[in-house]
């Protein structure tokens, strides 16, 4: 997008000193905090898993050493939100729905998380896709010629993915 620079994001990572915030790589998280998942990456972020109400929340230094938590919901709503800004900066125009494409693996209750985080940041998601299944449809958008067979592969996120697909 020429509104602004944007590297590959993994939507887990968030970092709030000083009252701004940064997104950037990491893992992923689970949706329970007793989780052992959860368990073992808290030793992996640089910032505080906190339990709130089962969940795990992100608690996180913004002004004047003053503390807040997160949901991962939240932080996912302030990415989309960002995201959605640069979008509607570059096309002039506001942006309400949207599809988000998400890693195969997800459950549905964290697929359902970012349904809630397209809400948080006002969009009306109109579907959950998995990351290969868009990348297909890309492809698909351009071909010319008749119906083909393909075969995708999704290379992220410690998984390898592989999709065929009749498009």
């Amino acid at each position: 997008m020429p509104t602004g620079k944007i590297d590959m994001l993994s939507i887990s990572n968030f970092y709030c000193e000083g009252g701004g915030h940064q997104i950037g790589n990491s893992h992923w998280y689970r949706p329970w905090f007793d989780n052992k998942e959860v368990q073992k990456d808290m030793k992996l972020v640089l910032y505080k898993i906190v339990n709130k109400d089962g969940k795990p929340y992100n608690q996180v230094k913004i002004k004047d050493g003053e503390t807040k938590v997160f949901s991962p919901e939240e932080i996912s709503a302030m990415i989309l939100t960002k995201m959605k800004e640069t979008i509607e900066a570059f096309l002039g125009k506001k942006i309400k729905d949207a599809v988000v494409t998400v890693p195969t693996y997800l459950n549905d209750a964290q697929r359902q998380a970012f349904k809630d985080a397209g809400v948080i940041a006002g969009l009306n998601v109109e579907r959950i896709i998995n990351e290969p299944t868009a990348a297909a449809i890309a492809y698909g958008l351009y071909k010319k010629g008749g119906e083909k067979n393909i075969l995708v592969f999704d290379h992220s996120g410690g998984t390898f993915d592989v999709s065929i697909l009749s498009i």
